[in-house]
């Protein structure tokens, strides 16, 4: 008789990675080491800072779904509030020592996930970007230094409920916005047929490639972070870099062009330029094209786009064959006219690519509004001609 082993090795390796990254990172911020540094170990906590707390999170949500997908509904939620329970208990007793906890906040991780135990990925995916967009507009509307000390890291009414839940809920260390959306995407990759390579191969990190360090930047950024994107931002222009301030993505001040060499974007990755400057984004652009990449697209109207492209054509020896995978304007419209929505736009047309297209629907009534907006603009020519 054979025993079948039907368990991921690799899940357990990764888990311990993504351990022993917090707890490095965890150790410098205990022993108050500066985050700034150009050497390739200050380069390396950089690499962990986020990215393992959001990894060990998603393989919690999915260990939780392989570890309860042979049982029913009711016998899995008990067990999964019994390890809430637990977890809530040794929490709360580490937060009267150690106000940097985190395993309270993986009790409502688990509390919560009951909702979504046997939940489709379509809802999983709408939940994720629900969540996505709430944390999102959070980050824009509230306060997040709201009752922290940034010099002792105290917390103001942490023991008191409006306290507790504003940490709980928004500003905490691993609060529910957004960190519920890495939980419920591990539940969601438990779904996928992991032990399958080519399942393995394309779970690979997605990249992202943006190049300005603008305000406008910063608000696809955040988004591209939460949409499972590994972020680059290029700018070398100092006044733009010094003004940063999203963590999570990583800040170079090569040229463009040197970057994308570097980046070496594949089939996973997207270049974007966002700066309005010709002498930054057309030869990032170029080099760009040049690779694999399942989006290159730059910022600007449609004049400027055209100018773009007859630049590239006079000056650079392209041919508009050689420039059809150049999006531009890029976006879908929304009607979007402040930074926050146009980078909702832009946001959206990435994930529409990367997914294989727009739907019908969408293609449509974009068409419609170009159709209309192609009338308007001919019924005013004339009328003005007339004038």
């Amino acid at each position: 008789m054979s025993v079948v082993d039907r368990r991921l090795h690799g899940l357990d390796l990764a888990r311990y990675l993504a351990l022993a990254g917090m707890v490095l990172v965890n150790f410098r911020l205990a022993m108050a080491v500066p985050a700034e540094g150009e050497g390739w170990l200050a380069g390396f906590f950089h690499l962990l800072e986020g990215k393992a707390s959001a990894t060990f999170v998603t393989l919690a949500g999915l260990g939780l779904v392989l570890a309860t997908q042979r049982q029913g509904w009711w016998p899995a939620s008990v067990q999964t509030w019994r390890r809430a329970l637990f977890l809530m208990v040794l929490g709360l007793l580490n937060l009267t020592l150690f106000p940097a906890d985190i395993l309270h906040y993986y009790a409502v991780y688990f509390a919560l996930a009951v909702v979504w135990l046997r939940a489709s990925p379509r809802v999983l995916l709408a939940s994720i970007v629900g969540l996505a967009a709430c944390s999102f507009w959070a980050l824009l509307h509230w306060d997040y230094s709201q009752g922290w000390n940034w010099q002792t890291l105290e917390y103001a009414g942490l023991w008191q409920w409006p306290g507790a839940a504003r940490n709980l809920l928004f500003n905490g260390f691993h609060p529910l916005m957004p960190w519920l959306c890495f939980f419920l995407l591990g539940m969601l990759l438990a779904r996928l047929p992991l032990s399958q390579p080519r399942v393995q191969h394309a779970l690979l990190v997605l990249g992202l490639l943006l190049i300005g360090a603008g305000q406008l930047t910063e608000y696809l950024a955040t988004m591209a972070l939460f949409s499972g994107f590994a972020v680059t931002v290029c700018d070398p222009r100092e006044e733009y870099r010094g003004a940063w301030s999203v963590p999570g993505a990583k800040v170079v001040s090569e040229m463009p062009d040197d970057v994308v060499t570097a980046f070496r974007p594949d089939r996973r990755s997207c270049v974007v330029a966002l700066t309005h400057d010709p002498k930054l984004d057309d030869l990032a652009l170029l080099e760009a094209l040049k690779t694999d990449a399942f989006y290159v697209g730059a910022i600007g109207s449609r004049r400027n786009n055209e100018a773009r492209q007859e630049r590239m054509i006079e000056h650079f020896e392209q041919t508009e064959a050689s420039l059809a995978r150049l999006r531009g304007p890029i976006g879908i419209y929304i009607g979007s006219k402040t930074p926050p929505e146009i980078a909702v736009s832009i946001m959206a047309e990435i994930l529409a690519v990367k997914n294989n297209g727009l739907p019908w629907g969408e293609r449509f009534y974009i068409r419609l509004r170009c159709c209309c907006w192609m009338s308007r603009s001919a019924i005013s020519t004339r009328w003005r001609a007339r004038s």
